[in-house]
């Protein structure tokens, strides 16, 4: 009998495996929670202008994030020994230092071109620490995958509730003190900071004794593991520019405040359809694995559960197109009203990206990662054409349009690959 959505949520809370994820996604929901708690406080504090300049920074860091240890921390998770896994550590660590160090030089080289290009002068010398935001974030990622390797996984949970607590009330603190921009971003960094803090304290042990000295041990492992850097990072870094690019192309081409209202809906709208898709993606995952090593038919089951988590996307798609300016100016106060009109055209892309970001572990599932570096190239290709163009010729109005139109067309061609890799397994 084919697996529906019920199902793969049962297995969800009963498989002994699914368990540790379950401990990791309380942590991020508890996070999560705390941020969308605290949201409300905070756009009555700051301004949308506020909002778009500190969405540009957090851009500009999270950009290269996918990419910024070389992927090396992959590697961690194998069952290599111990002192494999701390020299991968150490060449993840190096490999995140060396980038961010010469990133910090490239901005101090290239900050006035960088501030006119994108139009965001107000960041002034701010933007120094976007490379320093960089390096916590590739190091509190490595932090994490230690910790995962050894089970811990209740560690990794609280450095994220840790992390949303801190640079909530951060936030909230310097708001009141009558901050702008730079309270957004103090409160992000000390929340990475204290985050990171939090796990090489409980993780001493680990990275007490790591060997950051060059050997030739460090050299035969690279060589090992080249693909990660060349592949997997590379690929990783057309995500995280693709997922940046709307950013881009609002600030430098309309005010910083139609930022800050897409920073606003991404946030509140990505949230809770986040949490429901990494968990039935990782079920998917090894339900297709069983469908393949079985002989049965994985294209009829994929509709099948594709169908099931269209209905569950419907109604927040429908709230929002129908009520999405009221629920905003209501909960984030009227000079928010905007961001509640973007939502109710955003949310026409929402069930599309939920159900092929859900499913797209069946790619790697059946052996046909071809196509996702395809789809990444094709979606990222016609982002930024389709963006770039409308940006120069058209209204914020023309724009959020074009984003949303843009995105039912390339997750529509990802759910397509999706199915003919269900209909070809190459395993």
């Amino acid at each position: 009998m084919l697996t529906t959505v019920p199902t793969l949520l049962r297995k969800v809370r009963q498989s002994p495996l699914v368990k540790n994820v379950a401990i990791l996604a309380t942590g991020t929901v508890f996070a999560q929670a705390i941020a969308i708690i605290a949201s409300p406080v905070l756009t009555r504090l700051y301004s949308p202008e506020s909002f778009g300049l500190f969405a540009t920074f957090i851009a500009l860091a999270t950009s290269l994030a996918p990419a910024a240890t070389g992927k090396f921390e992959v590697a961690m998770m194998l069952p290599p020994p111990e002192r494999a896994a701390k020299e991968l550590y150490a060449i993840a660590a190096s490999f995140c230092v060396l980038l961010c160090t010469g990133l910090v030089i490239a901005v101090l080289i290239l900050r006035t071109d960088i501030l006119d290009w994108l139009n965001i002068d107000e960041l002034g010398w701010w933007i120094i620490l976007a490379p320093f935001t960089l390096l916590c974030i590739g190091l509190l990622k490595l932090m994490r995958y230690a910790a995962n390797r050894r089970d811990q996984y209740k560690r990794i949970a609280r450095s994220a509730v840790i992390q949303a607590l801190t640079v909530a009330g951060i936030n909230i603190a310097l708001g009141l003190a009558g901050a702008q921009l730079s309270g957004l971003i103090i409160g992000n960094i000390a929340g990475l900071t204290t985050s990171l803090t939090y796990l090489l304290f409980t993780q001493w042990d680990f990275v007490h004794n790591v060997n950051f000295r060059w050997s030739a041990r460090k050299k035969a492992l690279i060589r090992r593991y080249r693909d990660l850097p060349v592949f997997n990072a590379s690929t990783g870094l057309l995500d995280g520019v693709m997922a940046n690019l709307p950013i881009f192309f609002m600030i430098a081409y309309f005010p910083a405040e139609i930022a800050g209202f897409y920073a606003l809906v991404t946030r509140v709208v990505n949230a809770p359809v986040t949490i429901i898709s990494a968990a039935v993606s990782r079920v998917n995952l090894k339900e297709v694995i069983d469908l393949v090593n079985s002989g049965k038919r994985i294209d009829r089951y994929l509709l099948k559960i594709a169908a099931g988590l269209l209905a569950i996307s419907l109604p927040p798609t429908m709230i929002f197109i129908f009520w999405g300016p009221q629920i905003f100016s209501f909960i984030f106060g009227e000079k928010w009203l905007q961001a509640g009109e973007f939502s109710q055209v955003l949310a026409f892309a929402l069930s599309i990206k939920f159900v092929a970001s859900t499913l797209s572990s069946t790619l790697g599932a059946t052996n046909n990662n071809r196509y996702t570096a395809l789809w990444r190239v094709v979606a990222l290709t016609t982002t930024f054409l389709v963006l770039g163009l409308i940006a120069r010729n058209g209204s914020a109005g023309y724009f959020i349009w074009a984003l949303v139109l843009n995105e039912v067309a390339i997750y529509s061609f990802y759910f397509y690959l999706i199915f003919l890799a269900a209909r070809n397994p190459r395993n």
